[in-house]
């Protein structure tokens, strides 16, 4: 459990050769009925971004693709997991830019409803957010202002100040 949250503090700090040592040490990557789906699929989509930002983009397609067919063999994921659908979805962002942007904004509208119709609130302003870096990808700076404005009154009633930063800062850059 240490090890996994240095391995996420060197993600954090662009230490990507680490977080993929650290990573791999603490598992071995792809499908094993032995292990429990739910941690193989986020370590799977953990040591994908670290090889993203290391440069190494076939080992991160590899590792999306072993997330993926957890998420086809156990479809109870999709359902309660919601950080595990925002992992994803950030990670095939990453990896393909526009050319994903609309799958994802479908895949995260869907979690929205369950999240907003369970009363789970606690990934919505998170999930916004990403909805609405999606949308500028797919030039849609209407949709993206709209989804930040909502994600940052989310995280204000939370009293979230820095993430409220965040997305002030976002909100100014978009034109």
């Amino acid at each position: 459990m240490k090890l996994t949250i240095v391995a996420e503090a060197a993600l954090e700090h662009g230490d990507h050769a680490k977080a993929i040592s650290i990573y791999e040490s603490l598992w071995i990557s792809g499908p094993d009925p032995g292990r429990i789906s739910v941690i193989q699929a986020d370590r799977a989509l953990e040591l994908a971004r670290a090889y993203w930002g290391q440069g190494e983009r076939e080992a991160a397609l590899r590792e999306v693709g072993h997330a993926e067919e957890l998420f086809r063999t156990r479809p109870e994921l999709w359902d309660s997991m919601f950080f595990l659908i925002i992992a994803l979805v950030r990670i095939r962002l990453a990896l393909h830019g526009a050319e994903a942007a609309e799958e994802m904004i479908a895949l995260l509208d869907r979690r929205i409803a369950t999240m907003e119709a369970r009363g789970w609130g606690g990934y919505l302003p998170l999930s916004l957010w990403i909805r609405a870096q999606a949308a500028e990808l797919l030039g849609d700076v209407a949709v993206a202002k709209r989804d930040l404005r909502a994600a940052r009154e989310r995280y204000a009633a939370m009293h979230a100040p820095h993430r409220v930063a965040q997305i002030d800062e976002e909100l100014a850059a978009l034109v």
